[in-house]
Parts: C-alpha cells; structure tokens; sequence
C-alpha cells in the first residue's frame, strides 16, 4: 500500500503534463511555410533579461568602523549583475534568417496562420524589474525607473543578445560626508556609530549611465 501511493500520485500529476503538450506551437520548415499564402510577421517579443552592467562613473560606499567609530569612504564595484524586462522590435525583415511556426489545438490538428520570427537586429528597450516594483508602490508615472535602449541579436526563436545604454539609480553619500573622511561624525555631542544606505540625511540616490550587456530570454508564444 506504501509503494502504490506514491506511484499512483506519480501517474495523476502525469496526466496534465501529458494533455499539456497535445496543444502549443509547433516550427516548421521554410519550404511548407512558403506554401501557405497567410502569413503574419511577429512585430516584438515581451522577455526577460540578465547580464552584467558596467557604471560609467565613481561609486563610493560609506560606513563607521565598530573600533574606532570614525567614517570610512571605499571605492565600490562599478559592475553588477542585472534582471530586466526587456522589449525587442525587429529591425531587419528576416534577411539574417528566421523561423516559422504554427499553433496547434489538445488533438495536435495545425490551424491558424503562420508566425515568422525574423533574426539578426532588434531594438531592445529595458526595465529593471527592481526599480519597476518599488515605483508601482508610488505610482510609477510620478517615480524614476531604471533602464534603456539599445540593440539585440536574435540567435534563434527563444533567444538574444543585446548591448543596451542604461540609467542607474544608486544610493551614494551625500557631499559633506566626504568632509568627515576618517573623521567622527558628531551628533548631538556623541559620535556617530553607524550609517544606513536608506537614511535620507546621510544618502541620497543618483542616476548614472551605463553599459550592459545581457542574455535576453524572449516570449514568442502566439495568443491564442
């Protein structure tokens, strides 16, 4: 009885992951795409984005030492690894190549027109998705994002990538911070023993250019 339960179990959980793939899209090949007169240009994929950026510009990190409570000022990392939302408009009409597909209902029967994904040059514009949440809260049209545009290769149908000019925002010290450089920082006749990035006194949030590039996984999938 131990042993058929799980196995039942296994059995149940496969039968929606089995009927799952009766139905999607389905790629075909460019000689039966041509035969079909309907065909529909896919204009600009939805995806996700991840890779490294590069800060144009210097970046300082502030803090209190727990021995001798005086301010240090560090050079930070100029280089991060990013997660963005990303937008692609093909730039190019399939001269580099592309690839054709159709959808196809629970019993596997073709139906509809066919999709063509052009590769080679897109325009990719990008959001980064922590930013994007915390200006949600505020309303997003009152609030900065970070993000950018720039330009993205289509490597095949799920995948790109992109070389995008961005803005940062980035919690730095604020000026007089750096007056007290290996310093205490005296606050109402005591030294001061720590410093918060979220302490608006002592931190403010600046925008910085950059360069990323990233590895972009695209939403290709037709709505139904």
């Amino acid at each position: 009885m131990k042993l058929f339960c799980p196995i039942a179990i296994a059995l149940v959980m496969s039968i929606p992951a089995v009927h799952a793939q009766n139905y999607g899209v389905k790629t075909l090949p460019a000689p039966a795409a041509d035969s079909l007169s309907f065909r529909i240009n896919k204009g600009f994929n939805l995806g996700v984005s991840l890779g490294g950026s590069y800060v144009f510009g210097r970046l300082y990190e502030a803090g209190i030492s727990p021995i001798d409570n005086k301010m240090y000022l560090d050079p930070a990392r100029r280089s991060a690894f990013l997660m963005s939302t990303a937008l692609a408009i093909p730039l190019s009409k399939g001269e580099l190549g592309g690839s054709y597909f159709r959808k196809y209902d629970e019993r596997g029967h073709v139906y509809g027109p066919v999709y063509f994904v052009p590769y080679g040059l897109y325009l990719v514009a990008t959001v980064n998705l922590a930013t994007f949440h915390d200006a949600m809260g505020g309303g997003v049209f009152n609030q900065r994002v970070d993000g950018g545009l720039g330009l993205g290769y289509r490597l095949n149908r799920d995948l790109m990538l992109s070389l995008t000019f961005e803005k940062l925002s980035i919690r730095q010290p604020r000026s007089f911070l750096f007056d007290y450089a290996g310093q205490i920082i005296p606050v109402n006749g005591q030294p001061l023993t720590a410093l918060d990035a979220a302490d608006n006194s002592y931190f403010k949030t600046n925008y910085f250019s950059s360069l990323a590039i990233k590895l972009i996984y695209l939403f290709n999938k037709p709505q139904p």
